[in-house]
């Protein structure tokens, strides 16, 4: 994991967990994801966004075999990239 401006980043947090299976989740979990109207998707989306809700702590999963470089980077767009929107702040359209 690399950070490229930590005056803009200076906290990013990464753990690499094995053995992942994705799946359903738990009924639960479906249920308290439907209630504060998120669409529940898979365990693995579906516990960040819990997560995220619950501690106000935005999460993100990546999926480490399709990972550029095995590696995550933090960074601002370079000339001519799109600045990055969280699907929170878009327009709903």
């Amino acid at each position: 994991m690399t950070v490229g401006i930590p005056e803009l980043c200076p906290r990013y947090a990464a753990r690499l967990i094995k053995g992942v299976k994705i799946g359903p989740s738990p009924l639960w979990l479906r249920a308290r994801l439907l209630a504060i109207g998120q669409r529940p998707i898979n365990n693995i989306v579906d516990i960040t966004n819990y997560v995220m809700m619950e501690y106000g702590q935005p999460l993100h999963a990546f999926d480490f075999q399709n990972l550029a470089g095995k590696q995550i980077v933090v960074r601002t767009p370079r000339p001519g990239e799109e600045a990055f929107t969280p699907w929170t702040a878009r327009e709903k359209t």
